[in-house]
Parts: C-alpha cells; structure tokens; sequence
C-alpha cells in the first residue's frame, strides 16, 4: 500500500502492489457500490504488479486483496474516502463579483455529498437557489448553483465564511475559509491544504496598482518578503511555513488568510527507516555539567582542608599535653 494507511481524502492516489500479479495472480475489490472487481478491469491502472487509483471516490471505499490463481487470498485491506471539498480557484480571497465553483465530486456521487456553509447571517447553510436570494438589495439573477459543481459567478461579502462537504450520513470534510472583500488587493494563497514538500506561490493582487509597485509579505504579523513582481514563492513547504499571511501593495492592505500544510503520514513508504541518533559532542553541556559540578568539587577540597587542619591541630595539642605529662612527672 501506498501511501501507507486507510484513510484518503477525495481526489487523491494510491497504488497497491501484490507479489501474486507477477505470477498471474489477481488485485480485487469489492465495493458496496461495485461488487467486485479486478485490477485495471473496472478499477485503476496497471502497471507489473502495481494497481493505481490517480483519484480517488467516495466509490472506492471497500475491501483490497490479492488473489492466486489458485484462490489462494492474501489479508484484504480497509480502504475509506473522505470527501475533500474542492474550490476553484484554489485561493481563499476575492474580490466582489468574482466567481468561484465549489465540488464534492463527480456527478454520480453528487447526491451523496453537498457543499455547505457557515456565514455572519447563516449556519448550516446547504447550497440550493437559496443562496441565489440572499439580501434581497444585492440579488443577481445571473448566479447560477449546478451540481456537482456550485458555480457562484458574483460573489459579495455575504458570502464570506466557512464552507464544507457533508454526506447524507452526516459525514464531513475538512472546512476551507472563504473571505469576500469590498478592498481594492487580495492575497491569492491557497484554500486547502498544501502537502508538505509542495512549491507554493503567494500572489498579491490590486485592483488599483501596477505589477511594479513593491509588494510586502508577512506571515503571523512578521515581514518576510518583498517582491517587485508582487509574488512569493515558498519552495519546499514545511509545517513551520503553516501560518497566517497577509500582503501590502503600495499603501493597500489584504485581509489575513491561514494556510495549512498537511504532513504525509510518517508510517508511510516516504518516511524511510529512522536511524538511531549519532552521539554528538556537546561543549555547552559539559561546561553545564562541570558548571554544576563545581561547588561540590570545591566543597570536598575544603572539607577535606579542613579535616587536615583539625587532624594536625588535634595532634600538636596531643604532644603538648604529653609533654606538660612528662615535664610535670620529672
């Protein structure tokens, strides 16, 4: 299995390899949706004895096994898909009127998933014609909701907020903040999850500037970049890059935005063996420790200057009472 785990979010790989396929064995599944299948008859691509799926469906959850052609059957493996909400674009600021197409899935899972949302005026929100009608003074005839695909062509700042998939179970997937601004620059970071080890690049748009006018990043309040061509790439993202951004164009300000970098699971084939810890001289620690040894170091020397002191006056006063012994004697 690859990656290494059960669980997948809509829209992602996975492959599975099988000793047997290259002795004519088989890949099957079987799919409350499908029954069962074989390997690439009905499901994936194969390729010697690798099977994969390039995007997965809520459809794909079911039990994995190899099979002999002797009906021999390795342990079957549980694999679940959860829906991952898409947003194109793929950025979580815009301006007013722009458009945006939020998905679930393909139309033959559409009726098991929709897009739902959380706004200042509304909670819970499903995405119907209802979302059509929404403050009677900015009402466009010409926004339009299709499934699979809700397609808002004129966005306002109502419609800021967190959006989601929910299945009729009652499942969900993660939730993708939404923000509509009335301002004249956005940052265009991405709205899901970045993987780590991605490229990501940051972009700061204007309505009013040119592309030539110093662009300013900041993550988490702090400048981190400044760009002429008003983009920032982030090469080889890492969980430390997980932060809130913002960009300022000229004098113009974008709202703050949160982007999230999701870490493949370290059980996982890419994760390697993990080498035991080489054994590294530290200067810092050892002056730490002679630090800290040294008042008991020191408090032994002069005890034990002490315990000679006292031994030799304890002696001389010995021989002069010896002597005071012998004089008063004679």
């Amino acid at each position: 299995m690859s990656p290494s785990r059960s669980q997948f979010f809509l829209y992602e790989r996975f492959s599975l390899s099988c000793d047997a396929l290259s002795q004519g064995g088989l890949l099957k599944r079987n799919t409350t949706r499908k029954g069962v299948e074989t390997c690439p008859n009905g499901w994936g691509a194969l390729k010697n004895s690798t099977c994969t799926i390039y995007t997965t469906y809520p459809f794909d959850d079911g039990l994995y096994r190899c099979e002999t052609e002797s009906g021999e059957q390795s342990l079957a493996l549980t694999i679940s898909v959860t829906a991952a909400l898409r947003v194109l674009p793929n950025r979580s600021q815009f301006f007013k009127y722009e458009s945006l197409s939020l998905s679930c899935g393909e139309q033959a899972i559409s009726s098991h998933w929709t897009v739902k949302r959380n706004t200042s005026y509304r909670t819970n929100e499903e995405c119907t014609e209802s979302w059509l009608t929404d403050h009677e003074e900015n009402k466009k005839p010409a926004r339009v909701v299709n499934e699979p695909d809700y397609f808002l062509d004129c966005l306002f700042p109502f419609d800021s907020g967190v959006y989601w998939c929910e299945s009729a179970a009652g499942e969900c997937s993660q939730p993708v903040n939404i923000t509509v601004t009335h301002g004249v620059v956005i940052l265009e970071s991405p709205a899901l999850p970045v993987k780590e080890g991605d490229s990501v690049t940051l972009r700061c748009t204007s309505r009013l500037t040119s592309s030539t006018v110093q662009t300013d990043f900041y993550k988490d309040g702090r400048l981190i970049s400044s760009s002429k061509t008003g983009n920032m790439t982030i090469h080889s993202v890492s969980r430390s890059d997980e932060g809130l951004y913002k960009c300022i164009s000229g004098v113009e300000e974008s709202l703050d935005s949160w982007m999230s970098v999701r870490v493949p699971d370290p059980a996982g084939p890419d994760a390697g063996p993990h080498a035991p810890p080489v054994p590294v001289f530290n200067i810092l620690s050892v002056f730490c420790h002679v630090v800290a040894g040294t008042p008991y170091l020191l408090s032994t020397i002069i005890l034990a200057l002490i315990y000679r002191d006292r031994r030799r006056a304890a002696r001389v006063v010995s021989e002069e009472r010896s002597h005071r012994v012998i004089m008063e004697m004679e």
